[in-house]
């Protein structure tokens, strides 16, 4: 009797368990996300099988929050070292801090997450005209009772500003092309502090544009 109750229950656990995943399946067929976009920059280092990535860190624009999580802005170069062929573009590191777990902050523990994402040149010149007809001539804008948001989508970057009453505010999300859940899509930084400082973008994309990187 006590084997024929065991063998039922661990049926239903079975049944249920297979029910479940059938239930998450038809789920994600019914929502499918579509694939991240990716910079011609990274699929250039994702052929490439050999590679030097040179870095200028001389013409930087660094962006930081109250909590210290940090974005930075700077022109990079990759050499195909079988074919000598070179592309330049913006790459964009970003620094966060993911909501901790209670068990982290119980251990006094800091997760922190870096993610590198580029604007490759067929994207250049859009992202310039974007800072210097919209973000540039705004940057002293102000509201009452009134906002105003300027979005720049890229394949790999989405960039936000935002102007109210209360002040302005700099969003940046980065795509994740580590997970394909829908809550880690991408990661996001945003700050109110060094806002007016966003023109030290243009001569980095400007200098990226001329491709004027010399190592």
């Amino acid at each position: 009797m006590k084997k024929l109750l065991f063998f039922s229950i661990l049926s239903s656990i079975v049944i249920l368990s297979f029910g479940q995943k059938t239930n998450l399946r038809k789920q994600e067929n019914a929502n499918p996300q579509p694939p991240k976009e990716e910079s011609i920059f990274r699929q250039f280092l994702f052929n490439a099988s050999r590679t030097r990535i040179n870095k200028d860190w001389s013409l930087m624009a660094d962006f930081r929050s109250g909590t210290n999580e940090t974005v930075q802005f700077f022109p990079v170069q990759a050499i195909d070292l079988k074919t000598n062929e070179k592309m330049n573009a913006l790459e964009i590191d970003m620094l966060i801090k993911p909501l901790q777990t209670n068990i982290l902050q119980s251990l006094g523990s800091t997760l922190t997450i870096t993610r590198t994402a580029w604007v490759g040149l067929e994207e250049i010149d859009d992202f310039i005209d974007f800072v210097e007809k919209f973000i540039v001539p705004n940057i002293k804008q102000k509201f009452k009772e009134k906002s105003s948001e300027y979005i720049f989508k890229s394949k790999e970057l989405t960039f936000k500003f935002l102007v109210d009453e209360k002040g302005r505010r700099l969003t940046i999300s980065i795509n994740n092309y580590d997970f394909n859940e829908v809550t880690n899509s991408y990661f996001e930084f945003w700050t109110e502090a060094k806002v007016d400082n966003i023109d030290e973008l243009l001569p980095i994309l400007k200098k990226v544009k001329s491709k004027n990187l010399e190592f």
